[in-house]
């Protein structure tokens, strides 16, 4: 019996040498190769985390659904989520029928409205000193951005279509109708992208909504059998964090979206239901949405008319009711609906929305926050918790 005791006690040998510097380089690798891969996977990789949220979206919408109905009938997982589509088809068809006429209506107003705007907004300013050195200046340097830009697209002296001298009348033509052609054909290649980008985040969320627990299994299997506890904790605790926080930002863009389109035609500023609309939708986007969703509307009303208000004056109400609204949304509305979600520092928000911009575009500071709160989530599991033996609270809600 004391040798058998001796002998499970006993201290496991030490690993050579040599296998810890194979087992070094072969992590070490491994991370190279997966970083390589995802940057040059990164736009399949931003639609496929749109898709995850596309999938939490759906799932915790039938979650939802089925918490509701729970006294009337109990229904399954895969009946609630087809109930919640069909729900979700038929609002997004009645807003489309309801609703986007009047928006689109206002937006070619819009449009034909903007550039007259910012025609009085100019003439307002250069009444003042400092306003006609504003404005200067930002004539300066759109002539310089304009200039620059004409350089590097403009052909050399070199080339025989450069000199209106040398190229008949016929062959300007054919150089426009060439340019014309390649403007269409990259215009049908965005829309293309698009529409296929689209299908991918509504086909792939559909599918990883339906049977979430099976894509959970297989990246388990990738992990070694002791640590799947804990990968399976990290699992419920990301996903149960990217629940909350897209539920949190539906409820937040329609609470803005309606005090915003509201206060608006109050004021009787102009296209009240567009311009609450892109508050709503920016709102999507942390910190930079609502700055860009408040700039559009206060510079039109600087020089229109309100019910009120007119001019300066209701440029300046409309900046207020922003700023309102902003407060609301940052103070009150925001921290009530997600306190179960990670709580996101703004500098490190920001910063991440920059880097996105700048390495993604537009669909990186879409992903920013929410990819952010992941991986919060993810460090907090893992380094907070640290007891692979142990779940977080959160996590210990009915599937």
């Amino acid at each position: 019996m004391a040798a058998s005791q001796d002998r499970e006690t006993a201290p496991e040998p030490p690993i050579p040498l040599r296998n810890r510097v194979l087992y070094t380089v072969a992590v070490v690798g491994t991370a190279a190769i997966a970083v390589i891969l995802l940057w040059w996977l990164r736009w399949v990789f931003c639609l496929a985390f749109l898709a995850i949220l596309f999938a939490v979206f759906l799932r915790g919408g039938a979650d939802l659904l089925a918490y509701v109905l729970r006294r009337v009938v109990v229904l399954k997982p895969a009946v609630s989520l087809g109930l919640f589509c069909l729900i979700f088809v038929a609002a997004v068809a009645g807003f489309v029928y309801y609703a986007v006429p009047s928006i689109a209506e206002q937006g070619g107003q819009l449009r034909e409205e903007l550039p007259a705007s910012m025609e009085r907004l100019e003439n307002q300013l250069r009444q003042s000193r400092w306003g006609t050195w504003l404005v200067e200046e930002g004539e300066a340097i759109v002539d310089q951005v304009r200039s620059t830009t004409r350089a590097a697209t403009q052909p050399s002296e070199d080339s025989p279509v450069a000199d209106p001298q040398s190229s008949s009348g016929q062959s300007v033509s054919g150089s426009q109708l060439a340019t014309l052609f390649r403007h269409a054909a990259g215009w049908a290649t965005s829309a293309v992208t698009a529409i296929v980008a689209l299908l991918f985040i509504l086909f792939t969320g559909l599918y990883l909504a339906v049977d979430p627990a099976l894509y959970q299994r297989g990246i388990l299997w990738l992990v070694p059998p002791r640590g799947r506890r804990k990968a399976d904790c990290v699992l419920k605790r990301v996903g149960h964090t990217l629940r909350y926080w897209l539920m949190g930002q539906l409820v937040a863009m329609l609470i803005v979206g309606l005090l915003a389109g509201v206060g608006l035609w109050i004021l009787g500023a102009p296209l009240p239901l567009v311009l609450g609309t892109l508050a709503a939708f920016a709102e999507f986007v942390p910190n930079l949405g609502p700055f860009i969703a408040a700039s559009l509307p206060t510079v039109m009303a600087a020089t229109s008319e309100g019910r009120f208000l007119d001019g300066p004056s209701l440029a300046v109400a409309v900046l207020i009711l922003f700023l309102i609204i902003q407060s609301l949304e940052s103070y009150v509305i925001t921290p009530i609906i997600q306190q179960r979600a990670v709580e996101l520092p703004p500098a490190l928000l920001i910063t991440t929305q920059l880097a996105a911009a700048l390495l993604l575009g537009p669909l990186g500071v879409i992903i920013a926050a929410p990819l952010v709160a992941s991986v919060m989530a993810a460090l907090s599991e893992v380094v907070v918790v640290g007891d692979p033996d142990r779940e977080h609270p959160k996590d210990r809600v009915p599937a």
